[in-house]
């Protein structure tokens, strides 16, 4: 039987530690997890009628592939991914999604400031000062974006 190496990326890739298929992994620690999780829901809610136990393994089934999914996603090495992109971060799709968020806040910025000076003539108060609370948090998180990028 093949086995990956590190040099042949996979189509679900390598673990990060022990270089072991991903999904050996993430499906059975994911079903593990599923039924913890259903028998979770009934020792703790304690639901009434005869079939609480068949509902907690229902919802065990429900939320296991969610489950494998996410313990797939937390011991996978990228490297290991036919196709992945080496610097996701780097990429073009990263850079128009900085600029959106970026041109978003000064959209907001700019919005609420002006809408809870508009707004406080006109409307009832509670308007004004939920509009208010917006511009002070999103000045407050710009600024201290703003020093922690400068100290870096």
């Amino acid at each position: 039987m093949d086995t990956p190496t590190t040099s042949t990326p996979s189509r679900f890739g390598l673990t990060r530690r022990g270089r072991i298929p991903t999904l050996r992994v993430a499906v059975p620690l994911g079903l593990l997890l599923a039924v913890v999780f259903g028998v979770a829901r009934v020792v703790l809610v304690n639901p009434d009628g005869p079939y609480k136990w068949v509902a907690g393994v229902i919802l065990g089934l429900c939320v296991s592939p969610c489950l494998m999914g996410l313990v797939w996603v937390l011991c996978v090495d990228r490297s290991t991914l036919t196709g992945a992109i080496p610097n996701p971060e780097a990429s073009v799709e990263s850079t128009w999604y900085s600029q959106a968020s970026t041109d978003a806040f000064h959209v907001i910025l700019a919005s609420s400031g002006l809408g809870a000076a508009l707004v406080q003539a006109w409307a009832p108060p509670q308007v004004s000062w939920t509009l208010i609370a917006v511009f002070v948090v999103a000045t407050f998180s710009f600024g201290l974006s703003y020093l922690i990028r400068r100290s870096r």
